[in-house]
């Protein structure tokens, strides 16, 4: 069915009728309308309780400021409904606008259209949409929002985001093009979009073979067994945050790679254990936390209580429990609540992630005042060669520090600089040898040099 705005039957009208019978809403649309409350209040129903939101922000300061005041509109909506459970995603270069309604966690309709979240894109303009029901199709859609990768825009981080933009003077008109810095309120994002995927705790060891200090969970596509009934339940792309029968400690992170495998006899002759005879193989997203996690001492119980101390009226598990007591009865898994398991694995995301800024620790202490430009230079290869060699094929990484060596270097130090970190992160959208070492090096700060 087309939905256009030069009918009887617009956008708005349209959406209205969509999210009638809707108890959870997913919207992308990179402009918003200044006052997206008033939306909510009048489209959606009272049994809506869950929205799921993608955007845009950006780091030019008059777009900025336009999402960051219209999305705390909604997180003062939000917290005016103790039932309501809002999501605010932002995806770099997110142009698509998509509507999709749900209930009973089945999407059974959706709009695909030109029209953005604004009233004049909704009523006004001359805007052009498609309303789906097929169920293969909404399917489709589903998986491409799905797999889309962002950082999540919490209202403390846009609390934050405000309080940057307001600390810069002159109006969004006389800034309209002013580049604003937001890496340090967006320092940790995950690897992959997980919103729609199941995240599950998974005991590695058993209780006559405890996971010892010193063993190293950095293999990056290892098998992760299950008990002798098939574990149906775990799906591909789910998640399976893995911890040490004995230490009690988190070991690593994995997205589910296979369906559910069973163990063959040439796999028992090569000392496979019989009672663990199901299993997946996983793609290891954090290896490097993996591989000293004694070093890092997150434990179960420090887990549990530090989430409830923050967040006292909120469970733990998929089902409402506030303990991990199903271990108890030898359970070889745990479905995890979403917000919670999102949580954790930020929490471990952030400690695989500060491996590659450790390694700038050199460059950051360096009182830059001081330097010539050729020490300045020297200790700059020093670091970038360290980087690229770690994270670089080395054809990719002599290309790289090519790139560097074409930057001419009778500049200031401060623009010299400037330009080095453009070219370092301009390099890093090449493909590199797996995802989330390309998320660690796309991360990595040559310096913070105040010059």
């Amino acid at each position: 069915m087309l939905i256009s705005n030069q009918t009887s039957s617009n956008h708005w009208d349209e959406l209205k009728e969509l999210f009638k019978n809707a108890d959870k809403a997913i919207i992308t649309s990179p402009f918003l309308m200044a006052d997206l409350a008033a939306f909510l209040d009048e489209i959606f129903t009272d049994q809506i309780n869950e929205l799921v939101l993608f955007t845009c922000l950006t780091n030019k300061k008059r777009d900025a400021s336009k999402v960051a005041h219209s999305v705390s509109t909604i997180y003062e909506y939000a917290e005016n409904r103790t039932d309501f459970k809002l999501t605010v995603l932002s995806v770099n270069k997110l142009h698509g606008k998509a509507y999709l309604a749900y209930n009973k966690n089945t999407c059974f309709g959706g709009i695909v259209t030109s029209a953005n979240l604004t009233n004049n894109g909704l009523k006004s303009n001359k805007e052009w949409g498609i309303k789906i029901e097929k169920k293969s199709t909404l399917e489709n859609l589903e998986r491409t929002i799905h797999s889309l990768q962002y950082d999540k825009l919490t209202k403390e981080a846009i609390e934050k985001v405000i309080d940057r933009i307001n600390s810069i003077p002159g109006s969004d008109n006389d800034y309209e093009d002013e580049i604003i810095d937001l890496s340090e309120i967006f320092n940790f994002e995950l690897p992959y979009n997980f919103i729609n995927h199941q995240i599950w705790l998974k005991p590695v060891g058993h209780s006559e073979d405890h996971i010892q200090i010193g063993h190293s969970f950095a293999e990056l596509n290892p098998r992760l067994h299950f008990s002798k009934r098939r574990p149906s339940s775990v799906k591909m792309d789910d998640i399976l945050i893995t911890y040490g029968v004995g230490v009690q400690s988190i070991l690593s992170i994995y997205k589910v790679d296979s369906n559910p495998l069973f163990i063959t006899e040439e796999d028992i002759e090569n000392g496979y254990d019989e009672r663990w005879p199901w299993y997946v193989f996983g793609e290891n997203l954090t290896p490097n936390f993996g591989s000293e996690w004694w070093e890092h001492g997150i434990t179960l119980k420090d887990l549990r209580n530090e989430f409830l101390s923050q967040n006292p009226n909120k469970p733990l598990t998929y089902v409402g429990g506030t303990t991990f007591g199903a271990f108890n009865f030898k359970a070889d898994k745990l479905h995890l609540d979403q917000e919670f398991g999102e949580w954790l694995m930020n929490k471990v995301w952030a400690i695989e992630n500060n491996h590659s800024v450790d390694r700038s620790s050199e460059v950051e202490k360096v009182n830059w005042n001081s330097l010539d430009l050729e020490s300045i230079n020297n200790l700059l290869q020093r670091q970038l060669t360290q980087i690229a060699d770690e994270f670089l094929t080395p054809d990719q990484c002599a290309e790289f520090l090519s790139e560097v060596n074409l930057i001419p270097q009778n500049e200031s130090p401060g623009k010299y600089f400037r330009k080095i970190l453009r070219a370092g992160l301009a390099f890093s959208e090449h493909p590199i040898k797996g995802a989330s070492q390309h998320q660690k090096y796309s991360r990595w700060k040559i310096c913070k040099a105040q010059t």
